[in-house]
């Protein structure tokens, strides 16, 4: 939780102190998009993913999406790029999962290969099981930070890769695409990067 708390609490800040200065790198960031036409969507796409994995929250990118491209194109690209970013933070969570569940375990061997779980991660982890795919649902929809829903499952034993994309896939999508649409619709640039700012200071109410 620390984990994918802290980024936003310092998002938090800068939004608070530094609200002009990150106003314009913001609208300076998408003008240089733009101009960069097709090469700016890959770095888009790139910085996008990573930015994911580094634990930021979705959304004011998702916003820069919105009003930087065509609606089709920024629900394709934050689309793609979620869904890139929560499976590389899967991945990383499934490698070094098994260590972190030792070392809660005092180095039990049977916690690394999943055996055995606190008793919270046990429940989690009983109910993934049975129910795999509702639960993944429910739990993609909880709000929770996006970074501690994509670490989180991922070092969930039971959790599969695939169920796991399939799930984000469909359960980013609604807020893909409505986030992309407010970005667009935005009047003008100050509007824009303005709701980017401010989603920072509430985007703790909602999961990213």
């Amino acid at each position: 939780l620390a984990i994918g708390f802290a980024p936003m609490l310092l998002m938090l800040l800068l939004g608070g102190y530094h609200y002009r200065r990150v106003a314009l790198l913001t609208a300076q960031f998408g003008e240089w998009l733009r101009d960069k036409g097709s090469l700016g969507m890959l770095i888009y796409l790139i910085a996008f993913t990573f930015y994911l994995v580094m634990c930021g929250p979705s959304t004011p990118l998702e916003l820069v999406g919105g009003f930087v491209y065509p609606l089709a194109w920024a629900i394709l690209l934050n689309g793609a790029a979620k869904l890139c970013g929560s499976v590389l933070c899967f991945l990383i969570a499934r490698r070094f999962g098994a260590c972190a569940r030792q070392l809660m375990s005092g180095g039990s061997t049977e916690a690394a290969a999943g055996g055995s779980l606190p008793p919270a991660l046990a429940m989690i982890d009983s109910m993934l099981v049975t129910h795999e795919f509702r639960a993944l649902v429910l739990f993609r929809f909880a709000v929770l930070p996006f970074s501690v829903k994509n670490y989180g499952l991922g070092a969930m034993p039971s959790v599969r890769l695939y169920s796991f994309a399939v799930t984000c896939a469909l359960g980013d999508f609604p807020f893909t695409v409505a986030f992309a649409y407010a970005g667009r619709k935005s009047v003008c640039a100050r509007a824009r990067v303005s709701a980017c700012v401010c989603v920072c200071v509430c985007v703790h109410v909602r999961a990213c």
